[in-house]
């Protein structure tokens, strides 16, 4: 019965991370912007068609209940197509206008109890992210390293906090590569479940 119940709550759980992961995924999309940059040896300030995101994120929840371990696993990969909209950049913020795209994801969810598997399940995973506008500040630091002071720019409904990444120019291509990860403790059944997100998300522009 106790193995029944860890696993229907984990399983709900794995469904709400997939979901939680896609909004994070969105998360990253956009963050860009300049303000008290440390780094003018590269320009980005411009107009830049949005071209594409592209990454996944790992999710690994973890509980005990008294003798039983029991481990879940969820990894989303997603790229996009469709693109739409710009994202224009001046020396202090970065704004985006009618950015959207179609999300193309796949999500594999693999439990294990107490070392043991008990379920592997691949599914798709995919929407329209419609057009939306954006903003937020920035700073360079070195000469690849980024920081946003909001992810306003990540899409609608995330929440606007700080994150950085790195950047890279090359002719008129411009890509920003975001690796973020968090440790949590969630509630999964009434029973605390330690979860670890690791978040890796590619953006490409190109210059107008």
């Amino acid at each position: 019965m106790r193995l029944l119940r860890l696993s229907s709550a984990l399983l709900a759980v794995s469904f709400f991370a997939v979901s939680c992961m896609k909004e994070k995924s969105f998360s990253s999309t956009g963050n860009t912007g300049n303000s008290g940059n440390t780094n003018t040896s590269k320009s980005i300030v411009g107009n830049w068609k949005f071209v594409s995101i592209a990454g996944s994120t790992a999710a690994n929840v973890e509980l005990k209940d008294g003798t039983d371990v029991m481990k879940m696993l969820t990894l989303l990969t997603f790229s996009s197509s469709n693109p739409t909209g710009v994202y224009k950049i001046t020396s202090t913020q970065m704004s985006g206008e009618n950015v959207g795209y179609t999300y193309i994801g796949t999500s594999k969810v693999t439990a294990y109890m107490n070392n043991e598997l008990l379920s592997d399940i691949s599914q798709p995973v995919n929407s329209t992210i419609a057009g939306y506008n954006s903003s937020s500040n920035y700073r360079l630091f070195g000469t690849d390293s980024i920081y946003f002071d909001t992810n306003t720019a990540g899409g609608p409904g995330t929440a606007a906090v700080p994150i950085g990444g790195r950047y890279k120019l090359d002719g008129t291509k411009l890509t920003f590569t975001f690796n973020t990860s968090t440790t949590e403790t969630v509630d999964v059944g009434g029973i605390p479940a330690k979860q670890t997100m690791i978040i890796k998300t590619t953006v490409l522009l190109e210059k107008q």
